[in-house]
């Protein structure tokens, strides 16, 4: 809250966009809902004045948790794919699987578990990549809150050479 305030006063957009959406996770935390969605709906604001990416995706992924916690399943998947869509346009896998958490929850209450598990599955794939080791057990621990496989992706295939290399890592 401090840090929020005093960005405020120094007339720092960026920086209050990203610390407004790191509030609003904090107040998630604690069950604060109405302070967080405030928080929230701050940075989205500021972020997209400044025309400021990776805040925008944040402050869509914290709306987007806002409203799964609220119940409301479909706000939560439009903020949620907003920030994955921004994420991956930033070239952020580390964001774009963290935000497939989120939408994997939101897929199994949506009774689409079968994409639910892809997106689970893949956020771990990437998690495994990256070396993040924790958030892929996190992955993991949510696949079997969820009930879901964490079968891996499907390989990609096809009979042009230079996609099965690609495809193969080579």
């Amino acid at each position: 809250e401090d840090a929020v305030r005093r960005t405020r006063q120094a007339g720092m957009p960026h920086l209050l966009g990203w610390f407004s959406g790191f509030l609003a996770e904090a107040y998630l935390r604690v069950d604060r809902l109405e302070a967080a969605r405030d928080a929230a709906a701050e940075a989205l604001e500021v972020t997209r004045g400044v025309h400021f990416w990776y805040g925008i995706a944040l402050a869509e992924r914290a709306l987007g948790r806002v409203a799964l916690s609220a119940g409301d399943l479909g706000e939560a998947d439009r903020h949620l794919a907003a920030a994955r869509s921004g994420f991956l346009s930033l070239q952020a896998p580390f964001e774009v699987a963290r935000t497939d958490l989120d939408l994997a929850t939101v897929g199994v209450a949506r009774g689409a578990a079968d994409a639910a598990a892809r997106a689970l599955a893949e956020a771990r794939q990437s998690f495994v990549d990256l070396r993040v080791r924790p958030y892929a057990e996190k992955a993991e621990q949510l696949a079997a809150e969820l009930n879901l496989p964490l079968t891996p992706p499907a390989p990609v295939t096809s009979s042009d050479p230079d996609a099965a290399a690609t495809a193969g890592g080579g």
